[in-house]
């Protein structure tokens, strides 16, 4: 079992049944509702009771930011109001710049965008195949040689960016890293980790679930630098992880895409996957 067939079908039926249920609404749709501001706050401190788990003394520095924040932030709340009534949807205005673009914390568990050009033919398989046996081959025979350069991509956005800019300076760093920037997807391949490698053969539920929270973890972050962690290339929206432990998954970059469209296009992989499995490549 893997975590991107596993986690992912439960997600699938729900999201066919809102395609279907939404698509069956006629006329315009209202505007995004304004929660009050005294119920945005209690649901704040509700969120906040839950990461606190029992440590009081953050808690109640929060609840006093709140406190005071009660009565300052009507008039935020009033230019909230007003906002509302000249946009069509108010959300727009904060979801993407202030969620995914204006933030440059870095970007693994976090987030960025990239575009990209689609142009080219589809490979055979049997072409796809050989050219990831020559990857595996090639990889083998550099040990020791070759520069995790994935890692320039795991820090602060703007420095990131500058060593980025440094190296474009040099042709063939440049033609390289066109090839990464204009590749749909990314597929970073893992050597097995006993670590991290599969123990469902334990019936135990509590034990299933460390495992695919570990099977999580490996797809996410790669174990850290110690580990795959430095095997990811996270300028990439979507990474293709596949484990020889038996672990895969997709690890996505979100501002690109809303789920449900990650959803759908993982689904239509898979529903491909098993109808053409016996084919002969």
């Amino acid at each position: 079992m893997t975590v991107g067939n596993a986690l992912l079908r439960p997600m699938v039926h729900l999201a066919k049944h809102y395609v279907r249920t939404r698509s069956t609404l006629t006329g315009a749709l209202p505007k995004p509702p304004i929660p009050t501001l005294d119920h945005s706050l209690d649901r704040y401190i509700e969120y906040a009771e839950v990461v606190a788990e029992g440590r009081h003394q953050p808690l109640q520095r929060t609840q006093r930011a709140v406190y005071d924040f009660r009565k300052a932030g009507l008039i935020y709340q009033q230019r909230l109001l007003r906002l509302a009534e000249s946009e069509e949807n108010w959300i727009n205005q904060f979801w993407l710049p202030e969620m995914y673009l204006r933030i440059r914390i870095p970007l693994p568990v976090n987030a960025f965008v990239v575009h990209t050009r689609v142009a080219g033919n589809s490979l055979p398989y049997a072409d796809i195949l050989y050219q990831l046996r020559q990857v595996l081959r090639m990889s083998e025979a550099r040990k020791g040689l070759a520069v995790a350069i994935g890692a320039a991509g795991v820090g602060d956005r703007d420095r990131s960016a500058r060593f980025w800019s440094a190296m474009r300076e040099v042709d063939t760093n440049c033609i390289s890293m066109t090839w990464a920037r204009d590749a749909l997807f990314v597929v970073c391949l893992d050597d097995e980790d006993t670590k991290i490698a599969s123990t469902q053969s334990n019936a135990d539920s509590q034990s299933h679930e460390r495992n695919l929270v570990q099977q999580g973890k490996h797809i996410l972050t790669g174990g850290g630098s110690h580990a795959h962690g430095l095997n990811r290339w996270y300028d990439a929206t979507i990474q293709l992880v596949v484990s020889s432990s038996g672990t895969n998954g997709l690890c996505i970059e979100h501002s690109a895409a809303e789920g449900i469209v990650i959803i759908n296009m993982a689904e239509s992989a898979l529903r491909y996957e098993r109808e053409n499995r016996k084919r002969i490549m």
